[in-house]
């Protein structure tokens, strides 16, 4: 039996494993990247879940949809610090 055979195939999956690995680190590193960029931060005092949630969503610029039901007599602890929406 020839061992040439085997010994390509050897290095082509290793070679495939080493690209997965590099390319899943990239892909965290921009991502870690990516979240720095998008994080603010919030000084949101506790208060009605209600106003709390306007609150968070005219500071994060992101539409938060509920109704009065959903959130009546509910309260939100405050939010303060740098975070990603």
């Amino acid at each position: 039996m020839n061992n040439n055979n085997h010994k390509p195939r050897t290095h082509l999956k290793l070679r495939n494993t080493l690209s997965v690995g590099m390319g899943l680190g990239l892909l965290a590193c921009i991502s870690t990247v990516v979240a720095d960029d998008l994080a603010r931060n919030y000084h949101i005092p506790a208060q009605s879940l209600d106003s709390g949630l306007l609150r968070l969503a005219a500071d994060s610029g992101l539409e938060i949809l509920f109704t009065a039901d959903q959130v009546r007599g509910i309260s939100s602890p405050a939010l303060h610090g740098k975070m990603t929406p």
